[in-house]
């Protein structure tokens, strides 16, 4: 739980950071309009389009492992992006969707590792802690990425998201040598949704429906306002 808790901070830091942060990165850095607006929407259709196979992928694999890499890759993202953003327009672009197709994700990952160790009934009080954990980490994330920014200079903004995403990284290789996995007969499905619907509604609807059969069904889709698209993970 610790571990997940984390790890949703940390991602509201990183996604908080980019929605608060990202145009002013892309307007210090000389990209006209036409280019800020391409760059915030390639880091969102990342999101979009890697959302479901690392979701998927993360069905088939032990949960941790893949947090583990996707963080890990995200802060590898963001060290690319500090090295290059100057010296390839077309390779900045290039990084802020593989930047937002391994960022998004990490919170539906979180919540679904969650709840593959909880029971039904626990999992509205666990996603609770999850939402607040998230909500704390986007508040202070933008004033973190504007401070580092200020010391120094523009490329402190994705140096800050790779710090942050390396920080979880460590911290989930080091849960993963204290703690056994969770087998993966026992890990629930990827659920995917949009989220805006809060975490805490989406967790009645599968707890109302993991109590009324002994099968969980392999999609259950809820509308909601933001457009992200998560992932949740319930007992088999």
């Amino acid at each position: 739980m610790r571990q997940n808790l984390l790890g949703c901070m940390g991602t509201g830091m990183s996604i908080g950071a980019m929605l608060g942060m990202g145009v002013i990165y892309a307007q210090q850095m000389g990209l006209p309009l036409s280019r800020i607006s391409l760059f915030m929407g390639l880091v969102f259709v990342g999101g979009v389009v890697l959302q479901w196979p690392i979701g998927r992928l993360s069905d088939r694999l032990d949960r941790r492992r893949v947090i583990f890499v996707v963080t890990s890759l995200a802060a590898l993202a963001s060290f690319v992006e500090v090295a290059i953003a100057e010296v390839s327009a077309l390779g900045l672009l290039a990084v802020a969707f593989l930047f937002g197709g391994l960022a998004y994700p990490m919170y539906s990952l979180c919540v679904a590792h969650t709840n593959d160790a909880l029971e039904p009934r626990q999992m509205v009080a666990a996603s609770s802690n999850l939402v607040l954990a998230f909500g704390i980490g986007a508040t202070i994330g933008p004033s973190l990425a504007a401070f580092v920014m200020g010391v120094v200079g523009p490329d402190g903004f994705f140096w800050y998201l790779g710090v942050v995403h390396a920080a979880i990284g460590v911290f989930a290789l080091y849960r993963m040598t204290r703690r056994s996995a969770v087998p993966l007969a026992e890990q629930g499905l990827c659920v995917p949704i949009g989220s805006g619907t809060s975490q805490v509604v989406m967790t009645m609807v599968q707890e109302t429906t993991v109590g009324a059969s002994n099968e969980v069904p392999e999609q259950l889709t809820v509308t909601e306002s933001v457009g992200e698209t998560s992932c949740d993970g319930t007992q088999p």
